[in-house]
């Protein structure tokens, strides 16, 4: 039977959120406001997590519910969903009819509605949502959490120009704490993570170091594995003889945290990553980091070109970048101080507090580049 609250008591806001899997880059916030007794967060769920997921850690919530795909459950599902002051939809090209459904009944119901989204790369292959998405959802009362740079422009093309966009990325638990990090001036250790496809675009590093003239002894090591592994150690044959390849597979996170903490120089050359939560993880350690523009947790997020970082557009300009941040030790060691700066904003408990904000009515209380602040 529930309680009536005490005098003075005020109960934490009521969470529901739907998404295609349980994703910790996400709930992480929400777990460190349940924390904090500020809301109350249940997660609705229609896909099993992979196995590459679990292998990385990933785990089922306590306050997560897998929703059966059959009208009966799903209905069930809403209902007590339902129940919440605010409802958040994570993506909404994924599980579809479930997911995008979701959200357009709780517009019907005149629900609180936030959407987060990293964008939509296969928008044009998908009649379904080209027809639904800009009727139910092109409203002004609805909030839209924009993952990573330019993903609002993906739902501004399909003319959903009424919602109101705000920054945001992902983030996790686990990497709040910045560590200073002492640049020195002897062997460089480059480090990057991620799967060994193509997409990732590590060949396009090995080529830029098969490039570099100087003397300094350069370790780059890769943590991940995949079908490119034979790949690269044949190209990684013509590098210098002071450059040396390592493929390290995959890592346990006590690992990756080793790594990150030996690396001098973080680097995501991905042709694209909606968002990419180890570049999270190389700002927290205070690492230089160069991505790629398709990686879209760097411009205006976690990296600021020249700042604590570099976003290259070409082979020239990962070429001047890399090269210089490799021989350069003072030039490390300000990129590296910089990143408190960025972290400061970025940080899960952070992200967290300004959450909290912004679903207790103080929407565009933010304008400084951070999470939660409005976009034009």
């Amino acid at each position: 039977m529930n309680q009536t609250p005490m005098k003075g008591y005020k109960r934490p806001i009521r969470i529901s959120v739907f998404a295609s899997i349980e994703n910790p880059h996400f709930l992480s916030i929400f777990d460190v406001s349940d924390n904090l007794n500020k809301t109350e967060t249940h997660c609705y769920y229609f896909n099993e997590m992979p196995q590459h997921r679990k292998a990385l850690g990933w785990k089922t919530r306590k306050n997560s519910q897998l929703v059966s795909k059959n009208p009966i459950s799903y209905f069930k599902a809403i209902h007590k969903a339902f129940r919440a002051d605010h409802i958040f939809l994570l993506g909404i090209g994924a599980s579809v009819p479930w997911l995008p459904l979701a959200g357009a009944i709780a517009v019907l119901l005149n629900k609180r509605l936030v959407i987060a989204s990293e964008g939509l790369k296969k928008i044009n292959t998908n009649p379904f949502l080209k027809l639904f998405l800009k009727p139910i959802y092109n409203r002004e009362s609805i909030a839209f959490l924009a993952i990573g740079f330019k993903a609002h422009e993906d739902f501004q093309k399909l003319g959903m120009t009424r919602v109101q966009y705000y920054k945001f990325g992902f983030a996790e638990a686990a990497y709040n704490v910045i560590n200073k990090h002492k640049q020195t001036s002897g062997n460089i250790s480059v480090l990057s993570v991620g799967q060994l496809i193509e997409r990732k675009n590590f060949q396009r590093i090995l080529h830029s170091l098969s490039r570099y003239n100087g003397d300094k002894q350069i370790d780059y090591r890769i943590a991940g594995e995949g079908p490119l592994r034979e790949s690269l150690q044949t190209q990684s044959k013509s590098l210098p003889p002071n450059i040396r390849l390592e493929l390290l597979g995959n890592q346990s996170k006590e690992c990756l945290d080793e790594l990150f903490a030996e690396a001098n120089i973080f680097t995501l050359p991905s042709e694209y990553d909606g968002w990419g939560v180890v570049v999270n993880q190389a700002v927290a350690n205070g690492l230089p980091t160069l991505l790629s523009e398709g990686v879209r947790s760097g411009e205006g997020h976690l990296v600021k070109n020249g700042f604590n970082g570099y976003i290259f557009r070409n082979d020239s300009e990962l070429d001047h970048a890399f090269h210089s941040l490799i021989d350069d030790s003072q030039k490390r060691n300000l990129l590296s101080r910089n990143c408190k700066e960025i972290w400061s904003k970025w940080n899960t408990q952070e992200i967290a507090r300004r959450l909290c904000e912004f679903i207790s009515d103080k929407r565009g209380s933010y304008n400084d580049g951070g999470p939660f602040s409005r976009i034009n």
